[in-house]
């Protein structure tokens, strides 16, 4: 498995690096721990004697520019540094950037085939939720990689991990489902595998072939299809030696899986990155965008 995690040094970052531990990863892999200094990058080739008399502050700016570089290139190293006690298994390497902080994750996760690129999120207060910008809100909507949005949680060290999985049948929820399957969980880990049902699902397997086998010509409730969708997902999780429940519940995805979170207190919540309609990907405030930004604990989004 290899992983990008954008690390800045600041609570966010810390917040990233401390989330490891509850991720469910391998005990090997490769890490790059990633900081970018959030500045125009600096050439290669010296400024000639001509230009700097003509213009001295060049000098001045590449100065600076090349100490605000090594100051990133230290919190990456420190950052490494942590990483490796976290996760004495894995190879990790530092390293730093000086670019646009969303843009240089978008390369650094595409040109290291990264599966996951890991950000911190800063506390938001109501209105800054909706600020457009932050960084962690566009590698959430343009990484072509999973992302998980990393928060702090306070929790004594003998509490189980609690895990969410919001479904909806589509293939995007199904790939969450098996990424949680997929990973190393410490025992006692729980699962509650939810599914929030609006409108939008409840004749789902009519237009949706892909969801045909959960549905039953007697079926006289339309979203009878749902309650069988989330039974599958409990017993394969039952089978992984997972303790899991299920819930089934009226409402927006939105609202229904951030509540479910909050309500039961969980680490982290797995989405999938698209739901089952085929125009979700062109709504601003999809689901998974929506509760990277709300959720009470850590959201990864799985590609």
């Amino acid at each position: 498995m290899k992983i990008v995690i954008a690390y800045e040094g600041a609570d966010p970052g810390d917040a990233a690096l401390d989330d490891l531990a509850r991720a469910g990863l391998p005990t090997e892999g490769q890490a790059t721990v990633f900081t970018v200094a959030d500045i125009w990058p600096v050439s290669e080739e010296s400024p000639s004697a001509d230009v700097l008399r003509a213009m001295p502050y060049v000098a001045q700016t590449r100065a600076r520019a090349k100490k605000i570089i090594a100051q990133a290139t230290l919190v990456a190293n420190r950052g490494a540094a942590r990483v490796r006690a976290l996760l004495p298994g894995w190879r990790v390497t530092p390293e730093a950037a000086a670019d646009s902080p969303a843009w240089a994750i978008f390369k650094k996760a595409r040109d290291s085939g990264a599966d996951l690129v890991i950000v911190g999120c800063r506390p938001a207060s109501r209105i800054a939720r909706w600020a457009i910008g932050s960084v962690s809100s566009k590698v959430v909507a343009e990484c072509a990689a999973s992302v998980r949005v990393a928060r702090s949680r306070v929790k004594r060290a003998d509490d189980p991990l609690r895990l969410i999985i919001g479904l909806d049948g589509s293939k995007h929820s199904d790939k969450a489902l098996a990424q949680v399957l997929e990973r190393v969980w410490p025992q006692g880990t729980f699962v509650r595998v939810v599914a929030a049902v609006d409108d939008r699902l409840r004749h789902a397997p009519l237009v949706n072939p892909a969801l045909a086998r959960f549905g039953n010509p007697s079926d006289k409730d339309p979203r009878a299809w749902v309650g069988r969708l989330v039974e599958s997902a409990e017993r394969r999780l039952l089978q992984m030696g997972l303790a899991a429940s299920g819930r089934v519940i009226d409402g927006d995805p939105r609202t229904v899986l951030a509540d479910q979170a909050a309500r039961w207190r969980a680490d982290a919540l797995f989405v999938g990155a698209r739901g089952v309609s085929r125009w979700e990907r062109a709504l601003l405030g999809s689901v998974s965008t929506a509760l990277a930004a709300r959720a009470p604990c850590t959201v990864e989004i799985v590609r």
